[in-house]
């Protein structure tokens, strides 16, 4: 099984998903993923798997579940592990929620997964799956691919879920703040010039004001944080989150 040599499990990597604060680099869109995924909290007595789990951040988004946790990753205390297959020993429809969030996209055969899912959920389920639109690379320990909401939800429909509602997280004006404060260091100009100049007080502002800018990114551009994919809005965002409810049989 592969090491958690990501440190899912850790006590500040999940405080940061949690809680995160405003000298976080990563603040604006732990935010947004976490005041999404409020949206879909239960204070009813289910039983949930956490499908791809790490260290379970938003467990306490359930506080009377009975809570279950898989993942590939050796971490503690959980009570399934999968491979390659993207499936666990569990009977069928066993669960009343499967959440994924922030795996989607480190599984090589989405289907696969999401089909065992699907097996996995009793019948009137819903599965809850937040996964990357416009983000960078990264490998936990290895990264596949990217999602529009709809793809997500067309997914969804594909594994024999009928989708329910979704959202667009860190949308328009959040993207830019969000990449500038995370990358803006990264583009230093090759030549002396206005350009390179006036980049160089950008570069500058956005890594010495984290703090400031992340504040300014929450009091002025809200509306841009969890958009209804009813809603207008940018084409332009970082992540996706879509429920999906358990039908008809395939």
């Amino acid at each position: 099984m592969t090491q958690d040599i990501h440190g899912l499990a850790a006590a500040e990597y999940n405080r940061k998903r949690w809680q995160p604060i405003v000298n976080d680099l990563d603040f604006i869109a732990l935010t947004d993923l976490r005041k999404a995924l409020e949206l879909i909290r239960s204070d009813e007595n289910i039983r949930i798997l956490d499908f791809g789990a790490g260290g379970s951040p938003y467990r306490l988004l359930f506080p009377k579940a009975d809570y279950r946790r898989a993942d590939c990753v050796n971490i503690p205390g959980l009570d399934f592990h999968f491979g390659e297959d993207e499936k666990i020993a569990a009977p069928d429809e066993s669960f009343d929620l499967v959440l994924s969030t922030q795996v989607l996209e480190h599984v090589r055969h989405p289907q696969t997964y999401l089909r065992e899912a699907w097996r996995l959920l009793k019948h009137g389920g819903k599965i809850v799956v937040s996964t990357h639109g416009l983000f960078e690379e990264h490998g936990v320990p290895v990264d596949y691919r990217r999602w529009t909401l709809e793809g997500l939800f067309c997914e969804l429909e594909d594994a024999g879920f009928q989708r329910e509602k979704g959202w667009k997280l860190t949308c328009g004006p959040r993207v830019l703040l969000f990449w500038l404060i995370r990358h803006g260091w990264l583009g230093r100009p090759t030549n002396k010039s206005v350009f390179g100049a006036c980049w160089n007080v950008v570069r500058t502002i956005m890594t010495r004001n984290i703090v400031w800018i992340n504040r300014q990114a929450d009091r002025h551009f809200q509306y841009y944080s969890v958009v209804e994919a009813k809603e207008d809005a940018t084409p332009i965002y970082l992540g996706v989150l879509a429920v999906g409810s358990k039908g008809e049989s395939l």
